[in-house]
Parts: structure tokens; sequence; C-alpha cells
């Protein structure tokens, strides 16, 4: 019901005539317009009414992409509560910077993931020098001693 009521509003993002309005979730909104993004958060804002759902405004940010990037541009309401426009946004782990083309920035990923590739190398490391210790203190004896 909330899909259908956004794609019926004719006011989202076309792409070979496949409305996306919506990417991955009924509340992740497109359009190629402010007016048009405003009649989206009116559809769902209403739609959730009907629904018993409620949104979270201090949650709901807006961002552009495009030549109009740097605007200053009109402030859209969910349920009557101003939205704010920001540089950027967080969407599943991935940070959308608002340019003229679509950007991401990955620098936050790149951290995360190169820190966990060292603390996987470092524990690696420990256990190996643990294990050198324990050989050369004599608790580990080659295995060549074995056989005698």
């Amino acid at each position: 019901m909330f899909i259908n009521n956004v794609i019926e509003s004719n006011s989202g993002c076309y792409l070979y005539r496949t409305c996306v309005a919506s990417i991955m979730y009924a509340d992740d909104l497109l359009s190629s317009s402010v007016s048009g993004l405003q009649k989206l958060l009116d559809v769902c804002a209403l739609t959730g009414k009907e629904l018993c759902l409620h949104f979270n405004d201090r949650k709901s940010h807006c961002v552009v992409i495009g030549s109009k990037y740097q605007c200053q541009l009109a402030s859209l309401t969910l349920l009557g509560k101003p939205l704010q426009w920001v540089d950027s946004i967080k969407y599943s782990g991935i940070i959308f910077k608002s340019s003229k083309t679509f950007t991401l920035d990955i620098n936050q990923t790149r951290r995360k993931f190169f820190g966990c590739v060292n603390s996987i190398i470092n524990e690696k490391a420990l256990r190996e020098t643990q294990t050198l210790r324990a050989a050369y203190a004599g608790r580990v004896r080659p295995p060549s001693l074995y056989q005698i």
C-alpha cells in the first residue's frame, strides 16, 4: 500500500519508464524536483497516518545531487515539521555526498576495513610470537625429539 501510493503520485524519479521514487524502503524517497519530493513526503505522511506509522523527523534529512547542490532550496516538511538539507547522508553504512554528480565517501568504511584487517594481523602475530616463545622455553619440542 505504501509503495503503491508513492508510485501512483507520479512525483518520483523515472528510469527507463520505471518509477524509482523509493529505493529500498518506503521512506527512502527520490524526486527530480523539490515540489515533487514534498508531494512524496505528503503521500508518505498520509499513508503512514492511515497505517498508524510514525516518522522521526529528527532522523529525516534531505540531500541534493545535481546542478543545484549549492543553491538555497525551499524548505520541506514532514507532518508539518521542517526537514533539514544536509551535505551528506549515511545510508546502509555508505555516505552519500551532496554534489553535482553522484558521489560516495568511502573513507570511513575504508578506515573500518583496515582497522579490522590490522586487528586480525596483530592477533595472528601475537599467537605466532607466543608459540615461538613457548618453543624457545622448551615447552614445545620439535617432532624429531619424539622419534628418539
